[in-house]
């Protein structure tokens, strides 16, 4: 299968000759999404997670997803060397892995070892050549050129031009276009740092807001206004959740792309319930935060005594000793009580009628 649809794994390099690397690659990814950081955020007890995955899983129980000590968004910190670690790690991955899966002994090349090394040397010499004849060549200006800051002046004036650490010339930008690039960089970060960043949102009190407020605040973000209560709130806090992750990225992203977001996300949860089963469906139920888990045992307490009887009744078939035979689903369990009183035991078991 072509790289471009392999999606990278830290076990990618368990099967080359840097297996090593395979611990680099795992330290570097979150630990709940298994994915390398994105806008990583360190945790008062000193955990690493991603941004959008450390503000869900608070938002969800409060608790950090490793050693579930109590967490709260305000103490989150970015934790800027880890992301420049990751995105120094990403760049420069493929090259390393194709490094890594390269044979440890290439195959012999079809020219001899000697004619190989005539070429080598004849390269050599050739290249030699060049670069002297390159060297001698100088302008015919009669100035020279200063090794520093490559200033070009007259002979005469460069011993002083060096005593005072060309101070008196720019550095000439060479012809690669070096000097420009850096300039480029510099720019960019000068932007970077002047960039308005967005304000982060307050959770709030949803007990509060009436439906009609509700609406109103989602409608103050762009987002849809339909479906349950239930649904609106859950799409709010997801809302709150992706922009104040967007807030801790260096690069914040439009506010378009945070909605199709908020869409995707909603998509992927409506599917997981269509898709689920009643059972699985109930347990999802369970661990929502307005579950009423007073009325829910009410409402089952008929099917809790069942359990529990049945349990009971188990526990006297092991008491008693050896179980029927699973062949044999109609023979009911005989208790203690009702051999005593049956001459036979055996004949009770044959004929439970007469119990």
């Amino acid at each position: 299968m072509p790289d471009n649809f392999h999606e990278a794994d830290s076990t990618d390099w368990l099967s080359t000759k840097l297996q090593k690397l395979f611990h680099v690659d795992s330290a570097l990814r979150c630990q709940v999404c298994k994915d390398f950081y994105s806008t990583p955020m360190i945790t008062s007890c000193s955990h690493t997670f991603c941004s959008l995955c450390i503000r869900r899983c608070l938002s969800n129980d409060g608790r950090c997803p490793a050693c579930r000590a109590e967490e709260q968004e305000l103490k989150l910190r970015n934790n800027s060397a880890v992301e420049e670690l990751v995105e120094a790690f990403k760049n420069a991955r493929e090259e390393v892995m194709n490094f890594a899966r390269t044979p440890k002994y290439p195959a012999e090349s079809k020219f001899s070892p000697k004619r190989k090394s005539d070429e080598t040397e004849t390269e050599v010499i050739s290249s030699t050549n060049k670069r002297t004849k390159r060297s001698r060549h100088h302008p015919e200006d009669g100035f020279v050129q200063c090794p520093i800051c490559n200033s070009r002046m007259s002979e005469n004036k460069m011993n002083a031009h060096l005593d005072r650490n060309c101070q008196e010339f720019p550095n000439t930008p060479s012809k690669s276009g070096t000097g420009r690039k850096e300039l480029n960089v510099i720019l960019q970060k000068v932007d970077e740092n002047t960039i308005k960043r967005p304000t982060r949102l307050p959770k709030i009190n949803f007990s509060m807001f009436k439906d009609a407020q509700l609406k109103r605040k989602l409608g103050e973000h762009g987002l849809s206004q339909g479906g349950s209560r239930q649904a609106m709130q859950k799409r709010y806090t997801e809302w709150v959740t992706l922009w104040n992750s967007n807030c801790d990225a260096t690069k914040p992203r439009p506010t378009r792309e945070l909605r199709g977001e908020l869409e995707k996300w909603e998509r992927i949860q409506e599917g997981k319930r269509v898709g689920l089963g009643p059972q699985i469906q109930t347990g999802i139920k369970i661990k929502e935060k307005g579950f009423d888990g007073v009325a829910w045992s009410s409402s089952h307490s008929s099917s809790f005594k069942e359990l529990v009887e049945k349990a009971r009744r188990k526990a006297d078939r092991f008491e008693e000793g050896p179980l029927l035979s699973e062949t044999t689903p109609t023979l009911l369990p005989v208790s203690p009580k009702k051999l005593s009183e049956n001459s036979s035991t055996i004949d009770a078991v044959k004929d439970p009628t007469t119990l």
